[in-house]
C-alpha cells in the first residue's frame, strides 16, 4: 500500500469503501494507514474561475471533473447570476458553493460526491455510545461501519436512551480496537 493509491475497504458487514491513500507507514508486520474517500481529488488546488448566468450543479460537476472525483447524486441547480470560484484546494472551492446555496456535501461509500439539502432521516438503529462528549457531540460507538452523515441518531449511554443529534461527521477507526467517531450539530 502507497501514498496515492486507491484502494477498497471490504468490512465484510456494510458498504465496501472506495478510498484513497493519504498516508501508510510500515509498522512490523501491520501498516498504519489514514485513507479518505474517492480520489484525493478535493485536495488538490484548482485555479479561479468566474462564472454568469450558470447552475450550481455545473459549477460542481466541473470542480469534480478537474480534479478527478466521481459525482454521485447533485441536487444543488439554484441559476447563478454571477459565483466566483476561487483558486485553492477543490474542496474549498465546493465547500464555499454548497455553503452559499445552505447546502452540504460528502464524500459516498463508493467514492463518488453528494451534494444536496440535508433531509436527516433517523439512523435506522439505535447506537451504543462507548464514550460521550455530550458538549462537543462527539461521540464513540462500537464499529458502525453503515453509518452515514446526514442522518438523526439515537443512541444508548449510561442507562439512557435519546437523540444524539444530527450527524455531521463520521470516522471509522479499524485496529486493535475498532469503532466509529460520530459528531453531532
Amino acid at each position: 500500500m502507497r501514498v496515492g493509491e486507491s484502494v477498497s475497504v471490504d468490512l465484510e458487514f456494510g458498504p465496501e469503501f472506495r478510498m484513497h491513500v493519504f498516508f501508510a507507514e510500515l509498522e512490523g508486520s501491520e501498516y498504519r494507514v489514514r485513507l479518505g474517500g474517492g480520489t484525493g481529488g478535493l485536495s488538490r488546488t484548482i485555479p479561479a474561475k468566474a462564472y454568469e448566468n450558470a447552475r450550481a450543479s455545473r459549477i460542481i460537476l466541473e470542480i469534480l471533473a478537474e480534479v478527478g472525483e466521481g459525482a454521485g447524486e447533485i441536487n444543488l441547480s439554484e441559476l447563478l447570476w454571477r459565483w466566483v470560484r476561487h483558486a485553492g484546494p477543490a474542496y474549498l472551492a465546493l465547500e464555499a458553493l454548497v455553503l452559499a446555496l445552505d447546502g452540504s456535501w460528502r464524500m459516498l461509500p463508493g467514492g463518488e460526491v453528494w451534494v444536496g439539502k440535508e433531509q436527516w432521516p433517523r439512523y435506522d438503529r439505535i447506537v451504543k455510545v462507548v464514550r460521550a462528549s455530550h458538549q462537543q457531540g462527539h461521540y464513540n460507538l462500537p464499529l458502525e461501519p453503515e453509518l452515514l452523515p446526514g442522518t438523526v441518531l439515537v443512541g444508548q449511554y449510561g442507562g439512557m436512551e435519546g437523540v444524539l443529534g444530527r450527524v455531521e461527521g463520521v470516522i471509522h477507526r479499524i485496529g486493535e480496537e475498532p469503532r466509529t467517531e460520530v459528531f453531532c450539530s
